[in-house]
């Protein structure tokens, strides 16, 4: 029986990178998808035991996906298809599983891993989007091109530390190249690849359009790593109405509306009253500008010294000790969460 490996060596270390970077790329990968009808054929008789779908149909988005779903009448059946298969596949996977192996070896690969392939997180970008448009979205089983890291783990234990799996992982490296389908008894739903994907910092990100664009027109707009709307994204920073930023609950997507409008030019066009200045912190109040609220609209200006952007973020000044920077600090600290809805 072979000895457990429970330390990488040196030149095992090395090759974690190199896989991260293989893994990045395929799973980034703008290229258009094909023969994947024989890649779903081999799926479906090799790891489902079952026969081959009568259909399969190739969607340009994920919008488009689940909206065939909904037109073939399967969205209430698809929850339990993902369950099934999902057994399903954990049974066959299961006796080639060494968990003390993945424990005493993820701390060593999951560093590099979480930096290169999950940074982006399309997965968690593009599926509510889905849900805002048409609702009742349902992830289903297979992910495929937004589970890279599966693959790369698997791929770099038999690869490079040469532990042998059964067959059917082979299948499992080929499916890498869609990006999610549901396998239903008699059809096949695939999601190609994006034809864009736009990144900077290794977050999505893009100035002019959008970050993750598909072949259909459908995709998200992305600023440093925050979804924010397509106004934001296209309008001129010169042409954009400084006031949205009061307008808007999410404090990430106010970061970056100040970030394009730029600090001068949002306090020169809302000229807000400055309560309090301290360091890089100031208290501003918004009243002139929002007379009937509730509560007065008073928003604390403080610079992210990490990445050199400005923030505001609402603060509730009836729970401060005084109308200071510091004690709006103070109330933050008190875990206190205002919330933005009160003041818009």
């Amino acid at each position: 029986m072979r000895a457990m490996i429970t330390e990488l060596t040196e030149k095992q270390k090395e090759m974690i990178p190199v896989y991260v970077e293989k893994w990045a790329k395929i799973g980034l990968s703008c290229e258009p998808v094909t023969d994947y009808e024989e890649t779903i054929n081999l799926f479906y008789e090799k790891i489902l035991n079952k026969k081959r779908p009568a259909k399969i149909i190739l969607s340009p988005s994920p919008l488009s996906a689940w909206q065939q779903v909904l037109k073939l009448g399967k969205q209430l059946v698809v929850e339990q298809v993902v369950k099934q298969v999902v057994e399903q596949i954990k049974q066959q996977i299961r006796e080639q599983l060494w968990e003390q192996l993945w424990q005493k070896l993820w701390p060593q690969v999951g560093s590099q891993v979480e930096q290169k392939v999950w940074r982006p997180q399309l997965k968690q970008q593009l599926w509510p989007q889905v849900w805002q448009q048409v609702g009742g979205f349902v992830y289903p089983y297979a992910g495929v091109q937004f589970s890279e890291v599966n693959f790369l783990v698997y791929d770099y234990f038999n690869e490079v530390l040469d532990i042998q799996f059964p067959k059917i992982w082979f299948i499992y490296k080929r499916i890498a190249e869609l990006g999610l389908f549901y396998p239903f008894d008699d059809i096949c739903i695939v999601l190609g690849r994006p034809e864009q994907i736009s990144m900077k910092n290794k977050v999505l990100h893009n100035e002019t359009g959008m970050a993750v664009k598909y072949r259909d027109g459908w995709g998200i707009y992305m600023l440093n790593g925050v979804r924010v709307t397509k106004e934001i994204v296209e309008t001129p920073a010169a042409q954009l109405d400084p006031e949205i930023i009061l307008k808007e609950e999410n404090a990430e997507v106010r970061r970056e509306i100040v970030r394009k409008i730029g600090v001068e030019r949002l306090e020169k066009k809302l000229k807000p009253r400055v309560l309090d200045k301290w360091g890089d912190y100031e208290l501003h109040d918004y009243s002139e500008h929002f007379k009937n609220m509730r509560c007065k609209p008073i928003y604390l200006k403080m610079k992210n010294p990490s990445i050199g952007a400005w923030h505001y973020e609402g603060v509730n000044i009836r729970e401060m000790s005084a109308p200071t920077c510091q004690a709006a600090l103070e109330w933050r600290l008190k875990g206190k969460d205002f919330n933005p809805k009160q003041i818009t």
